[in-house]
């Protein structure tokens, strides 16, 4: 993008002044005939009122294809802006306070990078190689955080099918847009220092690893541009995602906001001037890192934006924490964004709200849908993995906190427009940032594809529990039909599932006195049956019910069954509130 000018990021009581991009600060004066303009006169400096735009609104940007797709800013209040993409012009105003908004009525897909001008009276900003596709918002905790680079693993994938994927990866049609986590005190309306980058060998390995092979699989079976925003941290709860004028709106979130309360009265001054002292340490060496990722870029280095220093001790009211915080800082600036759907991976740091989950997560779909002014917004998610320090293949079943997460995951899906892809299979129980981030991907993309990109053949889910029948000791399991043909699985590192002729596993069975025992279960036409010589009148059937699971049933796609349970009216156990 053709300006100069000096990025200030203010954050809560923080700041931390940084010198754009080099490779997007260019250092023209003027701006020679060019689609018909003779001479123009870039901004040297942002002032109060002069045309601006979004940091993200930049050179290699994905637009939206579609209808309705905006380019927004601020100008002088008052002044009229033009936006011209291409051979399309657009005409906007900028209102009382400065803002404006220009909508293209309809863009096509467009692999081929185009100039994108915007102009008000003598000031133009110029974004070269701009194209049009589809743009998925990439949200949630570590797992969707979680870079490419750490899926290489020679253990795990002896036949370096992630490494030839990273080499494969050069393709200008899938971009990325790197951006600093932030979580202000208040809505925020732009994004802090950001920059969109191709697919390349160098740069996708500090790509999201599931964000990116999602995006890989929808262009490979559709050749449609993808644009990804990440805005992903990890360890993030799910409610300060929300905006805190819709979070206050549930009962369930009442602990969660009393707890906030309470955090934002004990920052008292004294706590505060010992924290200052405390984070001096923290700024200096995110200040040296910052200046390290940045002459990373001049070099042409591999490089990834550091973490800020944010983490040590700060006034609550700007922690990634509290009420609203991340809402106002990564979704908020994204107002006028056109989006083809949001991809989410969250739920580790939610597991002992379960219960909570059932009606937070319902509703940040529908407040971003709102948010976003599209009602049928796809959202599509990944499933809480497995995971357990003290697994033990002898220990007998009981209750789990992570598999009443997944339970409340799953009754999301009665929203419309909404998908799950089951992990529970390629989890590790002593990481809980499995690397099996391959099939996830492929999982996530399957409900894109079928109900965004219209591929109708695509099976999006394996087996769904629909009823049971009690016949003596034996009870009798029955699926949609979509999960259909049933089969015992293996999951091959990084590649599809196998058929396997292993037993069933994951199974449990439990009689009146609601005491689960494993259970022996068989694959008997469409349908399993299941027995416990320890309940000899069964009442209840449960499925990967854990923290950590080995189940394996599959359908003949190699997509795993959902976990379930058949006495699912019984309130969680371990998550009350």
């Amino acid at each position: 993008m053709y300006k100069i000018s000096q990025s200030v990021i203010f954050i809560g009581w923080f700041a931390v002044a940084s010198a754009q991009d080099a490779q997007r600060n260019k250092d023209f004066l003027t701006y020679g005939r060019y689609h018909g303009i003779d001479r123009v006169t870039l901004l040297r400096e942002q002032k109060s009122g002069d045309l601006r735009l979004p940091n993200f609104i930049t050179d290699s940007m994905v637009l939206q294809r579609g209808e309705n797709t905006s380019i927004w800013g601020w100008a002088k209040p008052g002044m009229p802006v033009h936006v011209r993409f291409g051979e399309i012009s657009v005409e906007s105003k900028a209102d009382a306070k400065g803002k404006w908004r220009a909508v293209f009525p309809t863009l096509k897909e467009n692999a081929a990078g185009q100039l994108l001008l915007v102009s008000s009276g003598d000031d133009i900003m110029a974004m070269e190689n701009v194209i049009v596709g589809d743009v998925w918002l990439c949200s949630g905790q570590s797992n969707m955080d979680f870079p490419l680079q750490r899926c290489l693993d020679a253990k795990a994938d002896p036949n370096k099918l992630v490494q030839s994927i990273i080499d494969r990866s050069e393709n200008p049609s899938i971009r990325v847009l790197e951006f600093h986590n932030v979580s202000p005190y208040g809505p925020a309306e732009d994004l802090n220092i950001t920059r969109w980058m191709s697919a390349t060998p160098k740069d996708v390995v500090n790509f999201s690893a599931v964000a990116y092979l999602y995006a890989r699989e929808i262009y490979n079976a559709t050749g449609v541009p993808i644009g990804l925003i990440d805005t992903s941290w990890g360890g993030s709860m799910l409610e300060p995602w929300v905006s805190p004028d819709e979070l206050k709106k549930l009962e369930s979130a009442g602990d969660y906001l009393k707890a906030n309360a309470a955090k934002l009265a004990a920052w008292t001054p004294e706590v505060e001037k010992k924290a200052i002292a405390e984070n001096e340490e923290k700024e200096q060496q995110y200040q040296s890192q910052l200046s390290q990722h940045f002459e990373n870029l001049k070099l042409g280095k591999p490089t990834r934006l550091p973490r800020d220093f944010y983490w040590g001790a700060i006034p609550p009211q700007y922690g990634r924490d509290y009420t609203g915080n991340l809402f106002n800082g990564m979704i908020h600036p994204l107002s006028e964004m056109n989006l083809a759907g949001v991809i989410w991976y969250q739920g580790e740091s939610n597991a002992n709200r379960a219960l909570a989950y059932r009606e937070s997560f319902p509703l940040l779909i529908r407040s971003w849908r709102a948010f976003f002014k599209k009602p049928q917004l796809p959202f599509y998610w990944v499933q809480l993995s497995s995971f357990d320090p003290k697994y033990k293949t002898d220990d007998e079943p009981g209750e789990s906190k992570w598999a009443e997460l997944r339970e409340a995951q799953t009754m999301t899906t009665s929203l419309p427009c909404t998908g799950e892809a089951m992990s529970y299979d390629l989890g590790d129980a002593k990481d809980i940032h499995p690397k099996q981030k391959l099939l996830v991907a492929k999982r996530l993309a399957l409900h894109a594809l079928k109900n965004v990109y219209s591929k109708q053949d695509v099976i999006t889910d394996g087996p769904i529990y629909s009823s049971h029948v009690v016949q003596g000791p034996k009870v009798v399991l029955t699926f949609t039909p979509q999960g259909l043909p049933l089969m015992a699985g293996e999951a091959v590192p990084f590649q599809q599932i196998k058929k396997s002729s292993a037993p069933l596993r994951g199974f449990t069975v439990a009689g009146e006195d609601h005491v689960f025992h494993w259970a022996d279960a068989a694959i008997v036409g469409d349908t399993v049956e299941v027995t416990c010589g320890k309940v000899p009148n069964p009442q209840a059937v449960r499925y990967a019910w854990g923290n950590f699971t080995d189940a394996n049933l599959y359908n003949s796609q190699g997509l795993p069954a959902k976990p379930f349970r058949t006495d699912s009216s019984a309130p969680p156990v371990q998550s009350g509130k």
